[in-house]
Parts: C-alpha cells; structure tokens; sequence
C-alpha cells in the first residue's frame, strides 16, 4: 500500500509539471501510458480524496486535466468516486473541505448529456451540503439556481429538450437541498427556486416537465422528517392552486394528462396538513376545492380506482369536516368504500385504508393525549364503519362485510380486514359494536383458518387491541380467561395432538 500510494504521488506530482507547464502533448502520451498498465482506476482512486482536502487546487487542475483530455476513459470514474467519497465523509467522522471552484465543478455536471453523471452530481452536492451545513448552503444555492435559471430562459430556443433536461436536473438538486434543512427551505424559498418549480408545474408547452415537477412535489411532501417551512409552504395557495386546477375543482373536468398525477400530490398534501395542523381557512377552501376535484375523478380501471381511494381516504382524514363531506357525499363515498367488482388487491386497499382513517398513524406523544382535537372522534368512527356496511351489504351490517373478507382465501384480503378490526379495536366503542356481532368471537378466538406469519401477527393484533380496549371490563369472566390465554400462548401458538390421535 505505501508503495503504491508513493508511487501515485510520485505520478501525480509529474503530471502536475505537465499541466502547469502546459504540455498537452506530454500530458496526453502519460495519460496513454497510464491507460497501457491499467492503472486508470487506481489513478482516480488516489486523485479524487484529495479534492475534498483544504488544498485542493492541484488535485482540480489533475481532474480537470484527465476529463477534459480523455472523457470517456474518466468522466463517469471520477464521478463515481466523488459521489461514493462524499457519502463515506458526509457519513462518517472523516474531515470534509469543499472549495468554490470545486463546489461550481459539481454544480456544472447537471448541465452534460450524461445521466448518470448528474445523478452523481446532485448526490454529491446534497451529501456535502447536509455534512458542511450553512458554509455551503447559500453558494450551492445560488449556483444551482444561475444554471436553472439559464436553462429555464432557453426553454423557447431550438434545444428547447436539452434546456427541458436540465431544468428537470436542477429542480431535483434544488428540492433535495430544500429537504435537507428548514433554513435551506427558507433560502430556497427566499431565492425563487419555489417559484421556479411552480412555473415548470404550470408550463403548458411541456407536459413531460409539468409531469416531472409534480413528482417532485410530491416528494417534497413525503420526504421525511418534515420541516416546518416545507408544511407551510406546501400548503400554501400559491401550490394548492395549480393542483387544484388541473385535478378539475376549478373546470368541468381534470386535465387529461394530469388530472390524476395533481390528485395523487393533492393526497399528499392532505395527509400532511393532518399531521402538521396546518388548518386555517386558505386550507379549508383547499378542501372544499379537493372534494369537487373528487367528485369529477373519472377512472376507468383498477388503477384510477387504485388513486381515487388513496386521494378520497387522504382527503376524508384531513379534518373532520372533510370526513363529514364523504359520508355525506354518496357519490364520493361509495367511490371509495365499494368493494364491488374489486380485485383482491383493490379491496385489500379500500379497508386498510378505511382503517387508516379510523386509527390514523400516531405522528408523536402528543397525538396520544390530543382527545379534543382527533380528526377521526369515535363518533365519526363509527359512522364511516357503519358506512361501510351500508355500501356494500344489503342488511347494512358492516362486521357481517368484514368477517367475511376475514375468511377469504387470499392472505392480502384478509391483513386488510385484520387491520380494519385491530383500527376498530382501537377506538372507544369498537370492541364493542365488534362484540355485539355473534360471530365475532368465535372468529376471534378460533386457531384455525390462518396459514400465513403476517395473517396471524394481525389476528392476534385485534385480540390485543380489544383486551386494551375499555370493553374489557364489560366481559364474563370465561371469555376474558380464553382471550387472556391467547395472549400468553402469542401469535403462532399450535395446538398440540393429543398422545391418543397419534397412535391411531
């Protein structure tokens, strides 16, 4: 290894010479021979570390030199290096200096042709960003954005794809960097480059970049943790708006192409104002606006039934006003609760999503404590279970509906209605009205008809959840002692054959 690294740096000092003496020839005739003994790799190797050193000038200049002479022997190398050596230091207690000139250098590969480099690039620029903080925050920025906004006033020119390309790039690069931080959210926000997306969301003349932006809004809104300048920003009319529009709130019908994506962001948004109280009365317009865009949805196969129950069960638990309007709505309601004509699948979705809204995901401590303010109030609760019957039974009784998927042969029907009843469990008087069925018990305490591990961990979730309940203080005493048992015994228990049927 000492040998090795003596003699890259005996090489790297010799072609330094080169390069500042200006000798492409004998530059190019080193490169060739460093090519002949396959040490190409091992040069990268050594070169690109240092690049992220103080002094990195001549390392650079080095780089600079071996891309620009022989491209197709070092350009995907070295981004590959950079890329792989920014991770190992953002990630580790490994010193990292990122110069300007070098910082420009990576800001620069978003406008190649390569993708693979670009990708690279805005990997880099993220990981050095999250490892330096605000040294680096406001020149990768501004950087970013000076190629954006470059490329977004070429969108009119003959290369109007190569310039489409590139802002796609930036725009991914700039929404990274806005996930990374709440301050880098702000700085984004402050510089424009919230309004940079929100002009490509609305750029009529592209629809493939319109497509592109609304991923990347909706990334915004999942990326994880949530910071809350994004929340507020995300939720905000100047991107409500757009989104509305083209899911069809404001139209008599949503935009063909986009219609769907819009929903699908709207969604997002949805669930993120439940989770992140962003309710005021710009929010609430926003609602009224996502439930007519709902109302005109018109989908044609399984997957645009697919998204209309994501979008309506995302919708319904952002307030309960919104929950009011779906079940108030037959239209809407039986859009989402139909389980009709559905695939295994489909229907999978549909009560696992009714679940969702019936126990929502705690978000933190708090929520255990937030009584006053639960989106989904046992009263609700059991409304939109009793909905569910109502939807799909002609006797209305919603457990008949779900006992029945809970028998189905299909292991994805069946999580689906386990997870409805442990949600149901899970609310002040669902044990109850689960109880109250006759065939609820003995479901729930037989050991059979349960093949799968993930089947009967969420069997044995719903026993747990109804012992947790308050209607356990309302049983006999036989019946506690049998769901007690089953509880000792765990998930996977088997019952034993007993010593005589084996002999026979």
């Amino acid at each position: 290894m000492a040998n090795n690294n003596a003699e890259m740096n005996s090489l790297v000092e010799e072609m330094t010479g080169l390069i500042s003496k200006q000798d492409t020839a004998g530059l190019k005739t080193k490169l060739q021979t460093i090519q002949k003994e396959a040490k190409s790799q091992e040069l990268v190797d050594f070169v690109v570390p240092l690049l992220f050193e103080p002094d990195d000038q001549a390392a650079l200049s080095l780089v600079g030199c071996l891309v620009s002479v022989d491209a197709t022997t070092y350009l995907k190398p070295v981004s590959r290096k950079v890329q792989q050596e920014a991770m190992i230091r953002a990630c580790s207690e490994k010193p990292m200096a990122v110069s300007l000139p070098f910082l420009a250098v990576i800001v620069q590969q978003l406008n190649g042709t390569d993708v693979e480099v670009s990708s690279n690039a805005t990997e880099s620029l993220v990981a050095c960003c999250r490892k330096l903080g605000p040294s680096l925050w406001d020149p990768a920025i501004d950087l970013v954005l000076s190629t954006w906004k470059q490329a977004w006033n070429g969108m009119t020119a003959t290369n109007k794809t190569v310039n489409s390309t590139i802002c796609v790039r930036c725009a991914t690069a700039m929404m990274d960097l806005a996930a990374v931080h709440d301050t880098l959210m702000q700085r984004v926000i402050a510089t424009g480059g919230t309004d940079l997306l929100l002009l490509a969301v609305k750029y009529e003349a592209d629809p493939l970049l319109q497509m592109t932006s609304l991923d990347l809004l909706e990334r915004l809104a999942v990326t994880q943790p949530m910071h809350p300048q994004r929340s507020q920003w995300l939720c905000s009319p100047s991107v409500l708006s757009p989104l509305l529009d083209m899911s069809g709130a404001h139209a008599d019908a949503p935009d063909p192409i986009l219609g769907g994506p819009a929903l699908r962001v709207l969604s997002c948004i949805c669930r993120l104002g439940q989770q992140h109280d962003n309710n005021n009365a710009s929010n609430n317009d926003a609602l009224l606006g996502f439930h007519k865009a709902l109302q005109k949805f018109q989908g044609t196969g399984e997957l645009d039934r697919l998204a209309l129950v994501d979008a309506i069960s995302s919708f319904a638990s952002a307030s309960p006003a919104a929950l009011e309007l779906v079940l108030n709505d037959p239209m809407t309601r039986e859009g989402w609760l139909s389980l009709a004509v559905a695939q295994p699948k489909l229907k999978a979705v549909i009560l696992t999503s009714v679940a969702m809204v019936i126990d929502p995901p705690k978000q933190n401590e708090q929520d255990n404590d937030n009584n006053n303010n639960d989106n989904n109030s046992s009263n609700l609760a059991m409304k939109l279970y009793a909905a569910l019957g109502q939807t799909n039974s002609n006797d209305g009784n919603s457990t008949d509906v779900v006992l029945a998927l809970a028998k189905s042969p299909l292991p994805e029907t069946r999580l689906g209605a386990y997870n409805l009843m442990r949600a149901m469990a899970n609310t002040p008087t669902g044990s109850q009205v689960l109880l109250t069925h006759p065939g609820f018990y003995v479901f729930l305490i037989s050991r059979e008809g349960e093949t799968t591990k993930e089947g009967k961990e969420a069997k044995y979730a719903v026993v747990q959840a109804v012992m947790n309940s308050p209607v356990k203080g309302l049983l006999a005493a036989d019946i506690l002692q049998t769901l007690d048992r089953i509880l000792k015994e765990g998930p996977h228990f088997v019952q034993p054959i007993r010593p005589d049927l084996m002999t026979e």
